[in-house]
C-alpha cells in the first residue's frame, strides 16, 4: 500500500510541477529572440545545460514533496509549494512575456523568501536527510536564477 501511496504522491507532485511550469514555456518559446538580444553575464549557462538542471530541480522538488505527502507531513508545506510554483509561472510571464526583468526580479525575491521559509520548516522534519539536501539544491538554483536576473538588469 505504501508503494501505491508513493506513486500517487509522485504523480501529484510531478503533474503539479509540470503544469505550473509548462504554462510559462509557451511564453518563453515566443520570446527567445528578445532574450537573445539581451546582454547576459559570463556565468550564463548554455541552454542545454540550463534545461538539464531545470529537469533535475523538478525531479528533486517532486521527490521532496512526494515524500512529505506519503508521510502526511505535507499540510504545513502546501502554501509554500503552491506559491513557489505559481510565482515561477508568473516570473516567466513577467520576464519573457512582458519583457520586464525588474518585475521578474521582484517575483524571484518573493520566491526566494518563500523557498527559505519552506526550507526552514523542512529542517524541522527529523527523518530523511536526503530530502533536505535535495531541497537545498533547489533553493540554490533559485538563488542562481535571482543573481542571473539581477545581472541582466544591470547589464541592460
Amino acid at each position: 500500500m505504501k508503494k501505491v501511496k508513493w506513486l500517487y504522491a509522485l504523480f501529484f507532485a510531478l503533474t503539479f510541477t509540470l503544469i505550473s511550469e509548462a504554462t510559462g514555456a509557451f511564453v518563453v518559446d515566443k520570446n527567445l529572440g528578445w532574450y537573445a538580444s539581451l546582454t547576459t553575464p559570463v556565468f550564463t549557462l548554455p541552454p542545454v545545460l540550463h534545461s538539464a538542471i531545470w529537469c533535475v530541480v523538478y525531479v528533486a522538488e517532486a521527490y521532496v514533496i512526494s515524500g512529505l505527502l506519503v508521510e502526511n507531513r505535507f499540510r504545513p508545506f502546501v502554501q509554500f509549494y503552491v506559491s513557489v510554483k505559481f510565482l515561477a509561472a508568473l516570473w516567466t510571464t513577467a520576464f519573457f512575456g512582458l519583457h520586464c526583468p525588474l518585475a521578474g526580479l521582484v517575483i524571484l525575491t518573493v520566491i526566494l523568501a518563500i523557498n527559505w521559509l519552506f526550507g526552514k520548516n523542512l529542517l524541522k522534519v527529523r527523518r530523511h536527510p536526503l530530502k533536505k539536501y535535495l531541497f537545498l539544491i533547489c533553493a540554490l538554483w533559485y538563488e542562481y536564477l535571482w543573481i542571473l536576473n539581477y545581472s541582466i538588469i544591470v547589464l541592460n
